[in-house]
């Protein structure tokens, strides 16, 4: 287990940050609760976003929405997004407390009624809320049976790759993966049969790739793979030949008697001037070509 980090008071007023520094001070270290070490104080959003650069090891952050800067609840998140964030509101601000909720914090608390108990548990149901929140989020994200990203995530990511493609001048490429064989699973045991397949499939496929490339599943019997930088086309098509030559390794003896193989179809892009959906698109009305001159084939769409 990871050891406690420190909280982290982005208060611009001398006064209240005594106030809230001493609360947190009588609690440090306690075992119960919700565990930290040492407390942490700036008055500005740059210095806070500074701190948590260098010191990444922050277990929440208490933020003053009175800050000038307008925008440092979305900064603080995405610095830190793992982090609970619980901003602090004066008498009368529980409506901007719940605006703040509802764009990423994970509660408010009106600085004028706090003591350290209060205080305490205020951390303590934030750091599960963002947990339970990820949970949620990464279900969504991932498909429960093969645990592999979804549609979703994957469109997110190629927007990532082709902006980054379009800042620097490489280039990347997507790999759309169209399973054969399945139809021979029996009958009798075809949907156990059929998630079982699709998980052996999701597995051999990310075991060929980079941990910065993403194997996705799209649905039925089709996968994706995104390779958000490669060195040139020839690269791509041989990754497409070793995804296939995965695939086609013996099944476990639960599937004896079937064979697995696949059409893969390759685009690649340079920018991001066509978004990740029309390219996604794009490829998908494509990959019926793959298949004309037979299956088992990597194919340049």
């Amino acid at each position: 287990m990871a050891a406690p980090g420190y909280i982290l008071l982005v208060e611009h007023q001398a006064d209240h940050a005594a106030v809230l520094q001493s609360l947190l001070q009588a609690q440090d270290g306690a075992s119960d609760g919700f565990p930290f070490i040492g407390v942490r104080v700036t008055q500005t959003l740059e210095a806070a976003l500074q701190l948590l650069d260098a010191e990444p090891d922050c277990a929440a952050v208490l933020l003053d929405l009175k800050l000038p800067d307008t925008e440092s609840l979305s900064a603080i998140r995405a610095h830190a997004p793992d982090v609970p964030v619980l901003v602090l509101v004066d008498a009368g601000g529980a409506g901007s407390g719940l605006r703040a909720v509802l764009a990423g914090a994970q509660d408010y608390l009106v600085r004028h009624r706090l003591d350290g108990a209060l205080l305490m548990r205020a951390l303590q149901y934030a750091g599960q809320r963002l947990k339970v929140e990820a949970a949620l989020i990464e279900r969504a994200l991932h498909d429960t049976s093969t645990g592999l990203p979804r549609r979703r995530l994957l469109l997110d990511r190629l927007g990532v790759a082709m902006k980054r493609c379009t800042r620097d001048g490489s280039s990347g490429a997507l790999l759309l993966i169209e399973l054969n064989g399945l139809k021979s699973i029996p009958g009798a045991l075809n949907h156990l049969a059929y998630d079982a397949v699709l998980r052996i499939a999701g597995t051999r496929l990310s075991g060929v790739v980079r941990s910065s490339d993403t194997v996705a599943w799209l649905g039925a019997h089709e996968f994706a793979v995104l390779l958000p930088k490669e060195s040139g086309l020839l690269e791509a098509l041989a990754i497409g030949e070793k995804l296939l030559a995965s695939l086609r390794e013996p099944m476990p003896a639960a599937h004896t008697g079937m064979e697995l193989s696949a059409s893969i179809g390759v685009v690649r892009f340079r920018d991001a001037t066509e978004s990740p959906d029309s390219l996604l698109t794009r490829a998908h009305d494509a990959m019926p070509n793959v298949g004309k001159d037979g299956k088992g084939r990597v194919r340049l769409l």
